[in-house]
């Protein structure tokens, strides 16, 4: 979402980037947008979900659990829905259709038991979306020039909350939950029409079909676990974001979609200036920098006197948090070029596997101790991040670069 043989440095496979990559670039943020959308719906929308479906606020995070259960099974799945060719254009438009009909699904199921089975499908299938959108990518745009690339289609995590969650929050006002998310599902299905049509199907050379080596490096189970401590770092505070305004500062439903459109604006922030620190600082610096900043608005955030601070705060750490994750990935692209796509719905599913323990842990921590519990596993998650990715990028010369690029 591998291996190259013993030998001298691997150099990336990725051609410069090319007319075609930059057209179908709007087209796959456009259909990430919607994806993230469905996907992020939960988080603000929480405690409202889960009331209707008659779950009470310590067993509330079994369903983001649920989403990231299904991560975990998306390399099994890519595989199936491939037929073990790494094409993009297929993985995408499979996935696509398969979350959005899984969100469709559980817009209209009754029962906990129902949804919980059918957000598994999602978080099974949304991922492969994110990972064949990066392999697409990643083939035709240089490593020295790929954050910025990357970082555009990132833009559209942080966008998915600022777009997509208020005007949910004022449909579920009106109507019920349930309404804005059938209508995501339908537009992240229809979505796949657009990708079938307009993305060109991938020529995968021969000496990538054939490389299966039958191990692990140390770099890459490195950058697996890294990527599992980086998504964890937040997803325990996070995760428990719509809680903590219901139960702490009782704020309604309408609003609940206004403030984390709020928050979300962090993100945005944080992942449009790794369009710019990248490629320019650095990859690598550039996340150690993203983590002392989230680190920053964590510590900031159970110490704020009014929500207003508390939610900047918040916002604060939402950015740190994105420039470290935005800058990881083409890190994370360039460990394995000969197999990426395999490599990266692995990392997908390491991401996964973290999420899901950390949503039942912080929705506990959170019932047993409050705020300040989620908090401190978010900041040791971090501290060890940053120091498992310093070694990693020490230690393959690959992922190494200069200052700036040229």
């Amino acid at each position: 979402a591998g291996r190259p043989p013993p030998g001298p440095t691997v150099t990336s496979t990725a051609a410069p980037s090319t007319p075609t990559s930059q057209t179908h670039l709007g087209l796959l943020s456009g259909v990430r947008l919607l994806t993230n959308g469905a996907f992020r719906f939960l988080y603000p929308f929480l405690p409202v979900v889960a009331r209707d479906l008659d779950l009470d606020a310590a067993d509330a995070g079994l369903l983001i659990a649920a989403l990231s259960f299904g991560g975990m099974i998306s390399p099994a799945l890519r595989g199936r829905l491939t037929g073990g060719h790494e094409q993009s254009r297929r993985l995408a438009v499979l996935s696509t259709v398969i979350t959005g009909v899984a969100v469709i699904g559980v817009a209209v199921s009754p029962v906990a038991f129902v949804a919980m089975g059918l957000l598994i499908v999602v978080g099974a299938s949304k991922p492969l979306v994110d990972v064949a959108s990066i392999s697409y990518v990643s083939e035709r745009t240089d490593f020295r020039r790929r954050a910025r690339a990357t970082s555009v289609m990132e833009l559209t995590w942080a966008g998915s909350l600022v777009i997509v969650a208020p005007l949910a929050g004022v449909m579920a006002g009106w109507w019920s939950w349930r309404v804005p998310f059938a209508l995501l599902g339908l537009l992240v299905a229809g979505s796949s029409i657009a990708l079938r049509r307009r993305l060109d199907l991938d020529d995968v050379p021969a000496e990538r079909r054939a490389a299966r080596p039958a191990r692990w490096t140390r770099i890459e189970v490195q950058m697996l676990v890294t990527v599992a401590l980086l998504y964890a770092m937040l997803e325990a505070t996070f995760s428990v974001f719509g809680l903590w305004l219901d139960a702490d500062h009782g704020v309604s439903v309408e609003a609940l979609g206004g403030l984390a459109a709020g928050t979300a604006m962090g993100e945005m922030v944080g992942a449009s200036l790794v369009l710019w620190l990248g490629d320019h600082l650095g990859k690598h610096r550039s996340a150690l920098l993203g983590l002392a900043v989230c680190i920053t608005g964590l510590v900031l955030l159970p110490l704020a006197p009014s929500l207003p601070l508390a939610i900047g705060a918040f916002a604060l750490a939402l950015a740190g948090s994105e420039i470290a994750i935005v800058s990881t990935i083409p890190l994370a692209s360039e460990v394995q070029p000969t197999t990426r796509t395999r490599f990266l719905a692995a990392m997908s599913a390491a991401g996964s596997f973290s999420r899901a323990g950390v949503a039942v842990v912080a929705a506990m921590a959170f019932a047993a101790a409050g705020l300040r519990a989620n908090v401190t596993i978010s900041i040791t998650a971090a501290v060890l991040t940053g120091t498992l990715l310093t070694i990693t990028v020490r230690q393959e010369p690959r992922l190494q670069e200069p200052r700036r690029s040229r």
